[in-house]
C-alpha cells in the first residue's frame, strides 16, 4: 500500500463508485504506481458486480486516471496490470519551487522560457484546450493560420478535381499472437464487458474460422461490433431472467387467491 497514492485518489474529483474503485485500486497498488487485482477479488473489495467494476474502469481510463495492460491469454492468462498516471514517489513530496502553466508562473530553472509541470495543482478535470495549455511550451514559429494563407497564396489555382488513385485493399486474418489494445479494452469496459474474457472468445471464434469470412479490413471495428452485440445478449438475457421470475411469481399469487 501506498500512502502517498492513496492521498492523490482520496483527492480526485469523481462520483461516489468511481472515487471508490480508485481508492481500493491505490490500497492495493505499489510504491511505482501499479497493481493487478483480479476482477473477481476487485468485485468483492468493493461490494459490486463484475459489470459495475467494468464499467467504472473504463471511466476512469477515459479521464485519464489509469491505464491497462492485457498480461497473457487462455490457460496462461493473468490479472490485468493497472497503472496509475501520477508519480506516486513524488506525489506531496516537493520541495522545491514548482511552477504551472494554468498559474501563469514561470521557471526557476534560469530558462524563463520554459514552463514546467505542476506537481500541487490538480489538473484532472480540464478540458482538452486548457490540458494541452499545460502541457505544450508556446510556440516561437508564426501562427498556423497565417502560414496556412502564406502557403495557400503561393500555391498555383486548379479548376480541376484531384486525382485519386485507386487502391486495391485486401482484408487480413486476426493474427495468432492478437492481444486487444488499450483501447479495444476502453471500450469493452464502457459496455460492462471484462476484456479478457472478450478476447479469448472473440480470437478462438476468427483465427478457427476459415475462407473469405475469416479475413477483416479492420479488426478494431470488428472487435467494437463483437463487444456490442455481447452487450446486448448479456442485457437481454437479464431482461428474460427478470421477466421469467415475474411470471412465476404471478402464477404463485394467482393460485394462492384460488
Amino acid at each position: 500500500m501506498c500512502v502517498r497514492l492513496l492521498t492523490w485518489a482520496f483527492e480526485q474529483d469523481l462520483p461516489c463508485t468511481e472515487k471508490f474503485l480508485l481508492v481500493a485500486l491505490a490500497d492495493m497498488a505499489d510504491e511505482n504506481g501499479k497493481c493487478w487485482p483480479s476482477q473477481a477479488s476487485l468485485a468483492k473489495r468493493c461490494g459490486m458486480s463484475r459489470e459495475t467494476v467494468n464499467r467504472q474502469i473504463g471511466a476512469l481510463l477515459a479521464a485519464g486516471l489509469l491505464t491497462v495492460e492485457q498480461r497473457g491469454s487462455g490457460f496462461g492468462k493473468q490479472a490485468n496490470r493497472y497503472t496509475f498516471m501520477c508519480d506516486a514517489r513524488s506525489h506531496m513530496d516537493v520541495t522545491h519551487d514548482h511552477t504551472c502553466a494554468m498559474c501563469d508562473a514561470r521557471s526557476h530553472s534560469g530558462n524563463t522560457s520554459e514552463i514546467a509541470p505542476c506537481v500541487t495543482h490538480d489538473h484532472t478535470n480540464l478540458s482538452k484546450k486548457e490540458r494541452k495549455k499545460v502541457s505544450s511550451p508556446p510556440s516561437s514559429g508564426p501562427p498556423q493560420a497565417e502560414t496556412m494563407h502564406r502557403a495557400s497564396d503561393d500555391a498555383p489555382s486548379s479548376t480541376s478535381p484531384p486525382v485519386v488513385e485507386k487502391s486495391h485493399v485486401r482484408g487480413t486474418r486476426l493474427p495468432a499472437d492478437w492481444q486487444p489494445s488499450a483501447a479495444d479494452c476502453e471500450f469493452a469496459y464502457a459496455h460492462g464487458l471484462d476484456p479478457g474474457e472478450v478476447a479469448d472468445e472473440f480470437a478462438d471464434y476468427w483465427q478457427a474460422l476459415t475462407g473469405p469470412k475469416a479475413t477483416k479490413l479492420d479488426w478494431p471495428a470488428t472487435w467494437r461490433n463483437w463487444c456490442r452485440r455481447q452487450h446486448q445478449r448479456d442485457t437481454g438475457r437479464n431482461r428474460s431472467h427478470g421477466l421469467s421470475i415475474a411470471a412465476a411469481i404471478s402464477r404463485i399469487r394467482l393460485a394462492v387467491d384460488d
